[in-house]
């Protein structure tokens, strides 16, 4: 259905505008989304996150993958010069194991990482 009616500027007080735009920032609608769902009778919920704090975390994640990734590179590289370089054996098996039971350790971390950037991300694009 075509939106064909405009409604001319409505007059708030200062009490009536502070509630709005608190409406606004607590549902993260634009002001005349929000009107649309008032005048619905629609039940507003709070988001679950704030959207501020949600982008922060996003921020954070990202940052917590990017580490990740450099430490699984970093754990590659010393895999790759131990191997060149070589060990007594006894030496190298227990390396060998030490390291890849940390690359396994440091892969489960980074799907973590990302399966939650996406649940964020999902939950905040969804607002």
């Amino acid at each position: 259905m075509g939106r064909t009616h405009a409604i001319p500027a409505i007059r708030l007080n200062d009490v009536e505008e502070d509630k709005l735009y608190r409406l606004m920032q607590q549902h993260n609608m634009k002001k005349t989304e929000l009107i649309r769902k008032l005048i619905m009778n629609a039940r507003l919920k709070a988001p679950v996150i704030d959207k501020s704090v949600g982008l922060q975390m996003l921020t954070d994640i990202r940052k917590v993958g990017t580490d990740l990734n450099k430490m699984g590179n970093n754990l590659n590289q010393i895999a790759k010069h131990l191997n060149e370089k070589g060990l007594k054996e006894e030496h190298a098996e227990r390396l060998n194991k030490t390291l890849h039971g940390m690359i396994k350790e440091q892969q489960d971390l980074k799907e973590e990482v990302l399966k939650q950037w996406q649940q964020l991300s999902t939950l905040l694009q969804s607002k």
